[in-house]
């Protein structure tokens, strides 16, 4: 999602067209997997180390489901342009929640046997890496740190 957004203003005939580009931002995408690629690699794989009980980062976090994402792909392009054409729209269905308590109690209220997972780091260490991504730029890639430039947010 970054990368491509990203590409629009690395790009410059993108750019140019920027007052008829609309951007669809959704925050963590969870829901029905099309394959199992994306069951084991994407988002979704959180819900699998949730019913598997494999740890993983613990972070404050936003869900969408992804049929309502699609719902809001289908209002992009239904809307007349004008109200649209040019500007991010971000899509999101929760209030930030701390990832592994909050998923852990969402998946055993349709999973009562689910192991439930647990944090794979403390906060001190997640806000490490996280200073590092954002400090750091040859770690950047390594800890996939993906924050943007700030040239980036000005231009918002």
């Amino acid at each position: 999602k970054t990368e491509a957004e990203r590409a629009i203003w690395d790009d410059a005939e993108l750019k140019s067209m920027m007052e008829v580009i609309v951007s669809l931002n959704p925050t963590v995408v969870l829901g029905p997997a099309y394959c199992k690629r994306h069951a084991e690699e994407g988002s979704s794989a959180l819900i699998r180390n949730v019913l598997l009980g494999i740890p993983f980062v613990n972070f404050s976090m936003t869900f969408v489901d992804v049929r309502d994402v699609a719902k809001g792909v289908i209002c992009a392009l239904t809307r007349p342009q004008g109200t649209i054409n040019g500007k991010r729209f971000i899509l999101n269905a929760t209030e930030p929640q701390d990832s592994v308590p909050y998923l852990n109690e969402s998946v055993k209220k349709s999973f009562p046997n689910a192991k439930g997972a647990s944090p794979l780091f403390n906060e001190r260490r997640m806000n490490t890496v996280y200073w590092l991504g954002r400090n750091v730029p040859f770690l950047q890639k390594v800890l996939r740190y993906y924050g943007y430039p700030d040239e980036y947010i000005k231009k918002l």
